[in-house]
C-alpha cells in the first residue's frame, strides 16, 4: 500500500511539473513486454485473487533467457497489472530480491550502479526520492520507477543488522492510470 501511494505520488507530482521523457514512451515497457499486450500473451502466469476493482494481477516467470535478468541482477518475478475490462497490461512490475538489508553498503552500491546504467541510456530522471530511494523517468504515455524497498530488517542476536530486500522496476501505463484517476472524480 505505502508502495502504490508513493507511486500515485510520483505519477501526480510529475504530470504537474516536470517535463517528459520521449525514450521511456518509445520504449513503452521492459524489452519485449510491452504496456497494452493482452493477458494471453503471458503463458503460465498464475493469477492472483485479489480485490483490486479496475485490474486483474498476475505473477509470471517468463522462459526466455534475455528476460531474465535486469543488467546482472537476476529477476524473481513480473508482477503483471491488466485492466479487468479490457485485459491490456497497464503495469509491469519486475521484482529482484536481496538476501541483504537495504542498509547494507553493498546493496546501496548496486543501487546506485543499476541507477547509473539506466541514466547513461534514459538520461536524469524526472524525479529523485532520496528517502525513498525511488527514481522516475516520465513521458507522456509511459513511466517508469527503480526503488530499492525493504522487505525485513532485524537485529540479530549480535546487534548486526539483517534481512532482505529487493529492487522494483515498475512502468506504469499513463493513458490508463488518468482515465482512472478522472472517473474518480
Amino acid at each position: 500500500m505505502k508502495f502504490s501511494l508513493l507511486i500515485l505520488t510520483f505519477l501526480f507530482i510529475n504530470t504537474l511539473v516536470y517535463s517528459q521523457n520521449a525514450e521511456i514512451d518509445s520504449r513503452n515497457g521492459f524489452k519485449n513486454i510491452k504496456l497494452g499486450s493482452n493477458i494471453s500473451q503471458f503463458e503460465n502466469i498464475k493469477i492472483l485473487s485479489s480485490d483490486n476493482e479496475n485490474n486483474i494481477i498476475g505473477i509470471w516467470k517468463p522462459t526466455k533467457a534475455d528476460l531474465e535478468y535486469l543488467f546482472d541482477e537476476k529477476i524473481e518475478a513480473f508482477e503483471l497489472h491488466f485492466t479487468k475490462k479490457e485485459k491490456k497490461l497497464v503495469v509491469i512490475k519486475i521484482h529482484i530480491l536481496i538476501n541483504k538489508p537495504y542498509v547494507d553498503p553493498v546493496i546501496i552500491r548496486k543501487y546506485k550502479e543499476i541507477n547509473d546504467n539506466f541514466i547513461s541510456v534514459l538520461g536524469n530522471p524526472n524525479q529523485v526520492s532520496k528517502e525513498s530511494l525511488m527514481t522516475g523517468w516520465f513521458g507522456y504515455e509511459t513511466a517508469m520507477m527503480f526503488q530499492l524497498s525493504p522487505n525485513e530488517l532485524k537485529l540479530n542476536e549480535n546487534g548486526d543488522t539483517i534481512g532482505s530486500s529487493e529492487f522494483i522496476l515498475s512502468f506504469v501505463d499513463l493513458k490508463e492510470h488518468n482515465d482512472n484517476v478522472e472517473k474518480g472524480f
